[in-house]
């Protein structure tokens, strides 16, 4: 994990991150119920904690969260406690920084209320390693069949990938859908086209959201470390190049 967050820090110092809209962009976390994480800055335990929550309401100068839970257990915060958050949002991977404001009561229904956190809004937000469009890198009619291994299922979990960067992916799933679970850690397969080839590199689960019309599930995954070769690609602007049709 500290490696991952060693990581994340890199990307955030890059300049291929780009600002987004800080406001609009934890509304749209709101409504598609994306799962934040929140990192302790200073970590008070020897192992670093992620503390997962989803965004219940946007205000004028805060945000409001669920209770956070790191290994199954509801974790309290503390005042002024800051953390980097990230959520993955339909343009990618958003990361930024936070603190806690205090617990906040929240409406439950007609009867009863439901406790969460304030959250500080924060000063910036930024898109990291925006994902690009399968047929962008490879051509409209590329289609990619993908495999992840995880620990807890014998063999591959096959998916066709949808889109792709150097940070991460999105695949869709049919198989053994119940084994994948957000913040798991697994190895990611797939051959591309040349110039990238062959690729397998450990990744990182960060959401997992049925597709019911498809009988699948949309699985989105980071990778620990940046695909220089799929930035190269990217960078000349190859995919007219890359196309490789499907057989009839």
């Amino acid at each position: 994990m500290a490696s991952f967050l060693s990581k994340l820090r890199e990307y955030l110092e890059r300049p291929e991150s780009t600002p987004v809209e800080v406001r609009e962009t934890l509304e749209e976390a709101r409504r598609l119920s994306a799962r934040i994480e929140l990192d302790p800055i200073t970590p008070t335990t020897d192992e670093p904690l992620t503390l997962r929550a989803t965004v219940e309401a946007v205000q004028e100068d805060a945000f409001v969260v669920t209770k956070p839970v790191a290994g199954g257990l509801v974790r309290p915060l503390a005042r002024f406690e800051p953390h980097e958050l990230r959520f993955v949002g339909s343009r990618g991977l958003v990361t930024g920084r936070t603190h806690a404001l205090g617990r906040y009561k929240m409406p439950n229904g007609a009867d009863g209320f439901l406790y969460g956190y304030r959250l500080a809004m924060p000063e910036t937000l930024r898109l990291v390693e925006p994902r690009q469009p399968l047929r962008t890198i490879f051509g409209r009619d590329c289609v990619r069949e993908a495999e992840l291994h995880v620990l807890s299922h014998r063999g591959p979990i096959h998916g066709l990938l949808e889109d792709i960067s150097a940070g991460g992916a999105k695949l869709l799933c049919r198989n053994a859908s119940s084994h994948l679970a957000g913040g798991a850690t697994a190895l990611f397969k797939v051959d591309l086209p040349e110039p990238i080839g062959s690729l397998q590199q450990m990744v990182r689960i960060v959401g997992v959201e049925p597709v019911p019309d498809r009988g699948a599930v949309r699985v989105r995954i980071t990778f620990e470390s940046k695909n220089e070769a799929i930035v190269e690609a990217l960078r000349k602007g190859r995919g007219h190049l890359l196309t490789r049709r499907r057989s009839a």
